[in-house]
């Protein structure tokens, strides 16, 4: 079965080959090409959170501002400088910047892309729902007045991408007042690339912006494929044989394997995504504090990262250091592997034998951090007398039995990202009381929390936020509140002729293809 789909995935790399290998043998330039997973988009428009569409959109389109995979800290894009005074944020914008239709850009453009925005109301539209008003102070200045005191909003606007005033103008429609059905298939930015073809189901072409304000050194690319190819073994295939530069759905395993290969680069990256095991505060074994330290104390995170291929990162508490200025949090309980330490707790918690069962739910798909960590947490459960059952179900019916307690399983499995680049945001995501019933799988409730969150997602500063979130983080820790695992990382496997790559640290695989840079030495012939 493995020969015949590794022949298979080969006859698909070839078939790739043939519909798109003469025209990049053609251009002019490096050719960077892009293995993508998912299924293709409907819509390359600016509101679809489609990987693949955004993989090509955000280097078409810009937003005010921007980041890179160093930090998740926003840096100037459209914006080169502002200032944030209360609630309102004035931006300051490049001047001498125009849409690929020679629109100019400037602050009417950001407002009307606002208006366009919320009036689709999808996708980025809900990092604008506190912007009370948007002013034009003159033509290169534009006020932002939210309605209240945030910590993440200037982050967020990296998300919200502006498209060409005139070209909706001249598509749009009476029943399609923002152009929607034109904007599906076609692009005007001000990005570093263009959109110049979209083979739908095969691949998107894009080409160099040569009117881009910002200069090129020769070492970027001059066209970029996004290439379907959902299969695993059709993107190593493809890599190996140099018809992919970079394949984002490589398994571990080959990632690990391909490692030997002169021609191949293999790195794993940190995302913002957490990995904890979730704990419920309120029902059965888990409502115990005692119970829930010792489980923490009897997960072994050496031998999950064994399991793991070495790959991830200790998780000590919440949040991660990446949504801290990049230093881990100070002053957290340890909970280190400590055997005996949990058989105290346990033999503490005033629970018979009888009792001392735990109702673990996950779903029937084989995810391996979860294969891992349950490995890991059943060889302790057994070392300290306490019983696991194990339900798989499908997500949607977890989530629908963890929001009402007496339905509710003592432990999820649970991955949670930052959608803004703050601590608070993850905070408020599982263990904020007004996420109870949605997605705050642990029935955790502390009103201490909930104003420590609400004061750090309303907290401009990140000085004085870094305060709020630490203690925050101290007390769920000390609360026990999950067992916290690890940092997710993923694999970057990318033709060694690469020299730098670029990624939005938020997000897994959008890739920033203008801070990719080809190593002249290496590279295939321009």
């Amino acid at each position: 079965m493995n020969n015949r789909r590794s022949i298979l995935a080969t006859v698909l790399a070839l078939l790739l080959i043939l519909v798109f290998g003469s025209v990049i043998a053609l251009a002019g330039g490096y050719t960077l090409r892009v293995g993508m997973g998912e299924d293709m988009p409907d819509s390359l428009d600016t509101w679809t959170w489609n990987t693949t569409a955004r993989m090509a959109m955000w280097n078409i389109y810009e937003g005010l501002v921007t980041m890179t995979h160093e930090s998740t800290q926003p840096k100037p894009a459209l914006a080169k400088s502002w200032d944030i005074s209360g609630t309102r944020y004035t931006f300051y914008l490049e001047k001498g910047v125009t849409f690929t239709d020679g629109t100019p850009f400037d602050a009417d453009a950001v407002a009307f892309n606002i208006q366009r925005t919320n009036g689709i109301g999808l996708g980025p539209s809900r990092f604008l729902v506190d912007v009370k008003d948007v002013k034009v102070v003159d033509a290169y200045t534009i006020e932002f007045e939210l309605n209240n005191l945030s910590a993440g909003f200037l982050t967020s606007l990296y998300a919200v991408r502006m498209v060409s005033p005139t070209a909706v103008d001249e598509h749009k429609t009476a029943n399609d007042p923002w152009a929607r059905d034109w904007f599906n298939d076609h692009a005007v930015g001000t990005g570093p690339y263009k959109l110049d073809e979209w083979v739908r189901n095969q691949y998107i072409h894009l080409v160099r912006n040569d009117s881009y304000y910002r200069p090129f050194d020769g070492t970027e690319a001059q066209d970029i494929y996004i290439v379907l190819a959902k299969e695993p073994a059709t993107q190593r295939a493809m890599l190996e044989t140099g018809d992919l530069d970079i394949a984002p759905k490589i398994t571990t395993d080959d990632a690990f394997t391909l490692k030997s290969s002169p021609n191949i680069h293999v790195e794993f990256i940190d995302t913002p995504v957490t990995y904890q095991l979730i704990l419920n505060v309120s029902k059965g074994i888990t409502s115990n504090l005692l119970i829930r330290r010792a489980l923490n104390y009897c997960f072994d995170s050496k031998a999950y990262a064994e399991l793991r291929g070495g790959i991830p990162g200790p998780l000590d508490g919440p949040f991660l250091p990446m949504f801290m200025g990049g230093q881990p949090v100070q002053g957290l309980m340890q909970y280190t592997y400590d055997i005996e330490k949990a058989k105290e707790l346990v033999a503490s918690s005033g629970y018979s034998a009888a009792d001392l069962k735990l109702d673990i739910a996950m779903t029937p798909e084989i995810v391996p951090e979860h294969e891992a960590s349950l490995t890991v947490l059943q060889e302790g459960l057994r070392k300290i007398g306490i019983q696991p059952v194990v339900h798989r179900l499908p997500w949607p019916t977890i989530t629908e039995m963890q929001s009402k307690v007496d339905t509710s399983f003592g432990l999820i499995f649970y991955f949670a990202a930052s959608a803004d680049g703050t601590a608070s945001a993850v905070g408020n995501l599982l263990f904020n009381s007004a996420g109870i019933g949605y997605r705050n799988l642990g029935q955790y409730r502390s009103d201490v929390i909930d104003d420590l969150l609400y004061q750090g997602s309303t907290t401009a500063d990140p000085t004085a936020r870094y305060k709020l979130e630490t203690l925050a983080a101290r007390i769920i820790v000390e609360d026990a509140a999950a067992i916290f695992v690890s940092q997710r990382a993923i694999p970057l496997v990318y033709r060694s002729w690469l020299e730098e790559i670029d990624w939005y640290p938020l997000e897994n695989y959008i890739f920033n293809f203008f801070g990719f840079h080809f190593n002249e030495q290496k590279a295939p012939v321009k």
